[in-house]
Formats: structure tokens, C-alpha cells, sequence
């Protein structure tokens, strides 16, 4: 005996087989210090008690919430994400309501990670840190995490610990991520010290933050590919706004990035420097430059050899009491766009 299908049945299997795996995203809330219990079934009403009981619950597509007050994080020193979520079901870790609920490393400086897993979303927190002359920070790679909504406060002033901001994308890199919104305040002392870093990034957006008092606001550090910069406001630097750094691999190149609609203001040194590091065959290649106002600045856009900062384009930016430009360039104007900048009470 054979089985007759017809088309309708055939169609009605492949819907079954096609529904999602994730039918019903969860909610969880954390209690502060000295409340809840992860016995609880993470409830608003009986929350949990440790950020560990969300790590190790947590599945695709739910969302744990932070309750208002101090939550000293529990043995690992750090929430870190143990799955990745999906492009339609991330995994969320918020703050019930922005600004409210402090995650805070009672030991060491990381106080979140990623650890790699990707479609992880952090909103709302503040992070701080109880670590010696190092500011809080959270580790951010993988692809399209976002780290929103934030308030970062280092007030440390060590030039013996470097490479600790904000906001840290390590060598392992990222692509697709969001940081928005976020207030970061303090981290100088030396380099490493900025507000946002990164390396090996592609098609990331940093936008609509604060950065203030730190020792550079956002630093392009390795071989970052279709990066957008814009609408920030970033003041109070011991050295630089942006810095775009360009070592000496030649597989490793800045490409096709994009700085615009920032306010950049009392800078020590540069608002904008692409620093070639050696003498090698790194190179910073068709950076887009425009729509900026700089001022009480010491240099508006700096670069030591634009030799090697190739069809780089600077427009349509303001600069107002500083010197408007300090560039080692070749006589080849084909080399970098320049044109439709406004400088006001400049010296140089």
C-alpha cells in the first residue's frame, strides 16, 4: 500500500518543520546585593540573586533584567555570555531602568565579555570597578553585539596600566557591532587609555556617545573596514579625538572608514591624527574626513606621512582656535582629497 500525498500536506510539513526553535522568549530579572535567590524562578516578584543563575539559563532570544541598586558580580568577576543568540533572537542583559543598576567588578577590571559569541545586546548599565588604576571595561567581540545606554566612569590617572578602555574589541575583532549612547568619563593616563578601541573591525557603527577626560576618545588601532564615526561628542583629551593607527603589515590596512558630524573640543594635541607607525607597508586608504567642528584644539587633522594615507578625503569641517592642519604630504594631490574646510582664529 502506498501513501498518497497530496501538494496541501506537503506544505503543511515543510510550516511545522520550518517554525523557529525559539517559540517563547523568556524574561528574567537579578536582584541586587543581599536580595534574591537563585533558587527563585527569576521573576520580578522572586528574582534571582547572582549574575552566574542568568549566564547559565539564558537561551536565545530571552532577556534578563538588572534591578535597580549594586550588583557585585559573582566568582568569575565578569557577566560573560555563554551562547550566542541569533539575528532574531538576541540575547539581552539590561538594566530595568537606564542608569540604575551598577554592575560592579569587585576585583578585576572586566566587568562584562562577550567571550566571542555573537547577537549579545548590553543596555542601561553602569559599570564600575573596584581594580587598582584600572577603569571598568567591557570586552566586546564577535558579530553584531551591541554594547548601548552605558555609563562608564574610570577617574584613574596611572600611566603604568595601558590598554584598558571603555569599550575594548581585542585582536580577535568583531563585525557588525553598535556602541551607542554611552557616557565614558575618565581613562587617561598614558596609552590605552580611550574611551573606545578596537582592532580587526568591519562594518561597525560608534555613535551618539560621550567621551570625556580621557586620554584619547576612539582609537582605530588594526586593520578596521567600513567603520563609521559619527554624531559623538568627545572633549577634555590629554592627546587625541580620533586616532587612526597604521602599522607595518601590508595585509592590515584602515579601509574605507567614515568620521563625520562629530564635536571634538579642547584637545591637547590632535582632533583627528592618522599615525603611521613605521616605515613599513601599512597604509590608511580612502578615509572619509567631513561635516566635523573642532575647536580649542592644538591641530585639527594631523598625520606624520600621508604618503601612506592614501585617497583619504577631508570636507566640509569647521575648526575654530586651533591650528587647522600639521600634514607630512607628497606634492601627488592624487593622494588625498582636501577642499570646503573652514578654519576661524587659527595660528598656523
Amino acid at each position: 500500500m502506498f501513501l498518497k500525498w497530496s501538494s496541501s500536506s506537503i506544505s503543511r510539513i515543510f510550516f511545522v518543520l520550518s517554525i523557529p526553535t525559539v517559540l517563547f522568549a523568556a524574561t528574567y530579572y537579578v536582584a541586587p546585593d543581599g536580595q534574591g535567590s537563585d533558587s527563585n524562578p527569576g521573576t520580578l516578584q522572586e528574582p534571582w540573586a547572582t549574575e552566574t543563575k542568568a549566564e547559565n539559563t539564558v537561551q536565545p532570544g530571552d532577556t534578563v533584567y538588572f534591578l535597580d541598586g549594586k550588583h557585585t558580580l559573582d566568582s568569575d568577576d565578569k557577566l560573560a555570555v555563554p551562547l550566542s543568540g541569533n539575528s532574531s533572537d538576541p540575547i539581552t542583559f539590561a538594566a530595568l531602568n537606564q542608569g540604575k543598576a551598577i554592575l560592579f567588578g569587585a576585583v578585576a577590571p572586566q566587568v562584562a565579555t562577550t567571550q566571542g559569541y555573537d547577537h549579545i545586546i548590553f543596555d542601561g548599565f553602569v559599570i564600575k570597578s573596584a581594580a587598582n588604576n584600572q577603569g571598568p571595561f567591557i570586552r566586546l567581540h564577535g558579530f553584531n553585539n551591541t554594547v548601548k545606554n552605558c555609563e562608564f566612569i574610570a577617574d584613574f590617572d596611572n600611566p603604568d596600566h595601558g590598554n584598558n578602555p571603555a569599550i575594548y574589541v581585542p585582536n580577535q575583532g568583531g563585525s557588525n557591532l553598535l556602541i551607542k549612547n554611552n557616557y565614558i568619563e575618565g581613562y587617561k593616563g598614558g596609552l590605552g587609555h580611550e574611551g573606545i578601541c578596537f582592532y580587526n573591525v568591519e562594518d561597525t557603527i560608534i555613535e551618539q556617545n560621550t567621551i570625556v577626560d580621557c586620554h584619547t576618545g576612539v582609537n582605530f588601532k588594526t586593520n578596521e573596514r567600513n567603520c563609521t564615526v559619527r554624531k559623538n561628542h568627545i572633549y577634555d583629551m590629554d592627546a587625541k579625538g580620533v586616532g587612526i593607527y597604521v602599522g607595518d603589515n601590508p595585509n592590515l590596512w584602515h579601509r574605507n572608514n567614515k568620521i563625520y558630524q562629530n564635536i571634538i573640543h579642547n584637545i591637547k594635541k590632535q582632533a583627528i591624527h592618522i599615525y603611521v607607525m613605521s616605515d613599513d607597508t601599512g597604509m590608511d586608504k580612502n578615509t572619509t574626513i567631513y561635516n566635523n567642528v573642532m575647536h580649542n584644539v592644538r591641530t585639527f587633522i594631523s598625520s606624520n606621512d600621508m604618503y601612506r594615507v592614501n585617497a583619504t578625503r577631508f570636507y566640509n569641517n569647521i575648526g575654530l582656535n586651533s591650528n587647522p592642519v600639521a600634514i607630512n604630504a607628497p606634492n601627488d594631490n592624487s593622494i588625498y582629497y582636501w577642499d570646503y574646510n573652514l578654519y576661524y582664529n587659527w595660528t598656523g
